[in-house]
């Protein structure tokens, strides 16, 4: 039988490449993106050599581009109103069509975890929930 993970960023429960030892990611660009994140974190607490080399090549960036942030921060204050913007209402985001998959069931028995998927929500709890469709005849 497959061996199977689940995501420490999307938390979706995935079949795990046999070559990479205790797989902690999927290969989503996001889970991707927060991987190489969480590893430059660990890296410029624990390395001192490393945490210099970056450092020194940002300082060696900031010379070559001395006036990047006060451009940005024009560009940003000419093109944005003063207000921020408001906030969407992410339940106004949702639609549900009740017969769009009549006579078709897109879940699967399994386990699932559930997550908010509202990027503006940002909890760290989930719920491990295990799914059972029942068929309506």
């Amino acid at each position: 039988m497959a061996k199977t993970f689940i995501c420490s960023c999307c938390h979706r429960k995935m079949l795990a490449n046999p070559r990479i030892k205790e797989q902690r990611f999927c290969g989503g660009v996001v889970c991707q993106r927060e991987r190489k994140r969480r590893w430059q974190q660990a890296k410029m607490t624990s390395d001192p050599d490393y945490r210099a080399n970056q450092q020194d090549a940002y300082r060696a960036w900031r010379e070559q581009n001395p006036d990047y942030w006060r451009q940005r921060r024009q560009s940003k204050e000419n093109a944005l109103p003063h207000s921020p913007p408001a906030q969407p209402d992410p339940r106004s985001a949702v639609f549900v069509k009740m017969d769009a998959l009549e006579g078709i069931s897109p879940v699967f028995s399994g386990e699932y975890l559930l997550t908010p998927i509202y990027p503006s929500v940002r909890k760290m709890d989930a719920f491990m929930v295990k799914i059972v469709p029942v068929s309506a005849t």
